[in-house]
């Protein structure tokens, strides 16, 4: 299982992008021509702004399994299935 990163400050220049920032008449302008302006604009940003992750290490990064494996000890056998849903909560 690993740790998963998120990089915020793209997360919030993502938030702010406008791709028709500074250019006039975009009400006028045909749909596709738009969404060609969006698209490119939007593909310019995510090469100029690459997300940043550092190398993840499975050995200090990482959860291991035997960790979310809890003992638990009871004093009466519970290796059944609960079948009456009125007995039990989530």
């Amino acid at each position: 299982m690993f740790v998963y990163q998120i990089d915020s400050v793209n997360i919030k220049r993502e938030a702010l992008f406008d791709p028709f920032a500074g250019i006039e008449g975009i009400d006028y302008m045909p749909e596709a021509t738009k969404e060609d302006i969006r698209e490119e604009k939007t593909k310019q940003m995510m090469l100029d702004n690459e997300p940043y992750f550092s190398e993840v290490n499975p050995d200090t990064d990482c959860i291991n399994q035997a960790f979310l494996a809890a003992s638990v000890r009871l004093t009466e056998e519970v290796n059944i299935d609960i079948l009456d849903p009125s007995i039990y909560s989530i």
